[in-house]
């Protein structure tokens, strides 16, 4: 993992944050310069629209920030297909000797093992290669058999070394598709398989589109216009590039890419949701929403007025996006900010730590990675558990943690009970001496109703 290479765990958990999201926020600022590369590739008259709208897409999606400032590779998700659209572009009439075909191989293999999700399209990619070859099985191979074949090794490494083992017990469906299972395809709904494919596609398209663009609350007037708006310009965009010839690769690679991301929800590999996993369609929302606006104002007799319909736009939505900015950052503040664990730990010095819902914050303080050893028990609640590597004299004090995630609740829950339980006996008396409770209502992600837990922060101390 990437993160790995930068993180530094010995300074402090703020440190720790910053480095250990180092790389996704590099991903997420080289995705927009890569679509200012990709807009150089392409008609003078399109590229200012490509680069001003597609820019201001990706910058003022709330989804796309949170995940350009966490650890999570989803960020990368987004560049790797970008990027994958730019080697499309930049390749498609190139003579592609065996030499640059084998570097497109190994630039495509790269990004397939940034993020898994690039490889569903990878169908859509050569397909279009096929296309721009003229529909010659001779041209086609000839020029790219050798990428093909080494994306192809790649992406069976990534299946059988990666995938394979982790798709056993972790199939890709579960808190991502909602409460009810609204997110996912249910062949047995009732409504026959189209109307039940209509249900995950269709009902739910308009609620993916704004969780993945949205700047503002989602009940909110702003976000259902805005939203609005940028569905509206991603199916010009898609009917611009299908009308015009010179983008008709481009409208072929997107489509097949479609289609392989339907087929996956229809045979229950994916989910159809508002959350993180569908956040790589970000960048054929924003090429495509650049390429309808360019449809609508490209008939303009004077170019100025033209591009003063960009900027005004623009300025409209970034103004929009400053006067949203402040309350979704504060809701979303990290509440482990707040709270000095360091202090705590000094001052109640316990023996043990039961960080359950998959924790895994404590990893970023030194104070408990040089004091405590660990070992993650992967069963209910699904805890990592920290013992002092040297004993003292609150043998029986256990600190009882969680932040963010599903299972966290407050000290008299029933899952902090069965942990007390299970750590003191059932006949052991305990009490309560010291408890910091932040609730939130707030889902990570952004406006998710299919969230991986709120951005809450339950810790009470015991003995």
């Amino acid at each position: 993992c990437l993160t790995s290479l930068t993180i530094d765990y010995d300074t402090s958990y703020t440190i720790s944050k910053i480095t250990f999201r180092l790389p996704s926020a590099i991903f997420s600022l080289l995705t927009i310069f890569v679509l200012y590369r990709y807009s150089r590739k392409i008609n003078n008259s399109e590229s200012i629209y490509i680069l001003l709208i597609g820019s201001l897409i990706f910058s003022v999606s709330w989804m796309f920030l949170i995940y350009s400032s966490q650890g999570e590779n989803f960020a990368a998700a987004v560049f790797s297909l970008m990027t994958l659209i730019y080697i499309f572009e930049h390749y498609k009439n190139s003579e592609a000797p065996i030499g640059t075909s084998l570097k497109v191989g190994v630039f495509v293999s790269f990004l397939c093992l940034l993020h898994y999700q690039t490889m569903f399209f990878l169908p859509g990619f050569f397909i279009a290669l096929f296309y721009e070859s003229s529909y010659s099985i001779r041209i086609f191979s000839k020029k790219w058999i050798p990428s093909i074949l080494v994306a192809a090794t790649t992406v069976l490494g990534i299946y059988f070394i990666f995938l394979k083992g982790r798709l056993t017990y972790n199939p890709g469906i579960h808190w991502n598709a909602g409460e009810s299972g609204q997110y996912a395809f249910n062949p047995d709904c009732g409504d026959g398989f189209f109307g039940c494919a209509f249900r995950v596609f269709i009902e739910n398209l308009f609620e993916v589109m704004q969780s993945i663009v949205s700047f503002s609350n989602i009940d909110e007037t702003t976000s259902l216009i805005y939203t609005t708006v940028i569905l509206a310009l991603t199916v010009l965009g898609f009917i611009y590039i299908i009308s015009d010839k010179r983008h008709r690769g481009l409208f072929i690679f997107l489509l097949v890419g479609v289609i392989v991301w339907m087929a996956l929800v229809l045979m229950n590999k994916l989910t159809f949701s508002p959350t993180r996993h569908s956040l790589i369609l970000l960048s054929p929302i924003a090429l495509l929403s650049s390429y309808g606006f360019y449809l609508i104002f490209r008939n303009f007799t004077k170019i100025l007025t033209s591009y003063f319909s960009v900027v005004l736009f623009c300025i409209i939505v970034l103004s929009l996006f400053v006067i949203a900015f402040d309350e979704q950052k504060e809701k979303r503040g990290d509440p482990l900010e707040k709270v000095k664990i360091e202090n705590i730990l000094q001052k109640y010095n316990p023996s043990v730590i039961i960080a359950y819902s998959n924790s895994a914050h404590l990893e970023f303080y030194p104070i408990v990675k040089n004091n405590y050893w660990s070992k993650y028990m992967n069963n209910y609640p699904y805890s990592t558990i920290y013992k002092k590597r040297v004993n003292n004299e609150n043998k029986s004090r256990i600190l009882i943690f969680c932040v963010n995630g599903e299972l966290c609740n407050n000290s008299d829950s029933e899952v902090v009970s069965a942990i007390l339980m299970k750590y003191f006996g059932k006949n052991k008396a305990y009490e309560n001496i010291y408890k910091y409770e932040v609730n939130s209502t707030v889902l990570n992600g952004f406006g998710s109703k299919a969230g991986s837990g709120p951005n809450s922060l339950f810790l009470s101390i015991w003995e």
